[in-house]
């Protein structure tokens, strides 16, 4: 069931029936690179059915097929990233999907690979502009960079002649001079009067990546990136409560909401002066909720504070 519903793109049946198979103890396995996600393939050593790649959104066979023989290959991530972008069937969007879903979590936090991406899209160029050229960019061209002073032949007219420079060579017009002139190196790239260029670009992406912090983001941000590209959330943390809207009363300013940690169903009030009310579909984290005593002393629950996913 699980691939027929994948190879028709029903997200929504194929969420239903992933926590229909958590609730009876039918472990599902990661989405991870290094692993076989062609589909839904049972991995007997680790005891748990591997997720398809096509269930996820964007996500194609060929894509999930590319990435399977990448796993072969003992690559770094900048070495990845650039094998991806230059030799798979992957576009940017693709590329950008796998990353929000913690799909490179061998490599770094997300925000680390994302970040990453893009610097590796901004130094995509042949040649950099040095009054445009980003500075955060130019410290990684620069790196290595030298000087040394070094003796060198100059021409010059006989009245720009300083009395100090020695004289190799003299013309009607003028002199041939020696002077100490101040060269400058730059080993990963060339550096002209108007420009970087060809730039050691593997050099450079490999500094970038190892200077970047692996700080990730917040929790409800990567609930988002799930609930985006899956159609559910895959882990949701103990001190957070959140709910998908089933139903909504505007008679009564009350809501009908799934918890999607128990899949019990609750109405909810709301007050128009504290917050609004939530619209049908809608995925909210409750926030703030508090009980009060209501029609016969029944206690109503009330729902101050949501933020929507």
């Amino acid at each position: 069931m699980l691939e027929l519903y994948t190879e028709n793109k029903d997200i929504d049946k194929v969420s239903a029936l992933k926590r229909e198979m958590e609730y009876f103890n039918i472990h599902i396995g990661e989405l991870k690179y290094g692993l076989d996600n062609t589909g839904f393939v049972i991995d007997k050593e680790n005891q748990c059915i591997n997720q398809s790649l096509k269930t996820v959104k964007f996500i194609n066979s060929q894509n999930a097929e590319d990435m399977v023989l990448l796993r072969e290959q003992k690559l770094s991530f900048p070495q990845l990233i650039v094998e991806i972008k230059e030799n798979t069937s992957l576009n940017s969007r693709q590329l950008e999907t796998l990353i929000k879903l913690d799909y490179f979590k061998q490599f770094g936090s997300i925000k680390k690979c994302l970040t990453f991406l893009e610097y590796y899209v901004r130094i995509s160029k042949k040649t950099y502009k040095l009054d445009k050229i980003d500075k955060d960019l130019e410290k990684y061209f620069t790196m290595g960079f030298t000087s040394q002073v070094v003796k060198k032949e100059i021409r010059i007219n006989k009245e720009l002649w300083n009395g100090k420079d020695k004289i190799i060579k003299e013309t009607k017009k003028g002199y041939t001079i020696e002077r100490d002139v101040k060269v400058a190196s730059y080993p990963l790239c060339e550096k002209t009067e108007t420009m970087y260029k060809n730039i050691n670009k593997e050099i450079v992406l490999n500094s970038i990546w190892n200077d970047l912090s692996d700080e990730e983001f917040d929790v409800i941000d990567l609930m988002r990136f799930s609930k985006e590209y899956l159609g559910y959330i895959t882990e949701i943390p103990n001190d957070i409560s959140i709910g998908q809207v089933e139903m909504v009363s505007i008679k009564n300013n009350s809501a009908n909401i799934k918890s999607l940690r128990t899949s019990e169903n609750r109405w909810f009030k709301f007050k128009k002066i504290e917050c609004s009310l939530p619209k049908k579909g809608e995925t909210i984290i409750i926030q703030d909720m508090y009980k009060k005593s209501g029609w016969k002393g029944r206690m109503d629950s009330y729902i101050k504070r949501y933020e929507k996913l």
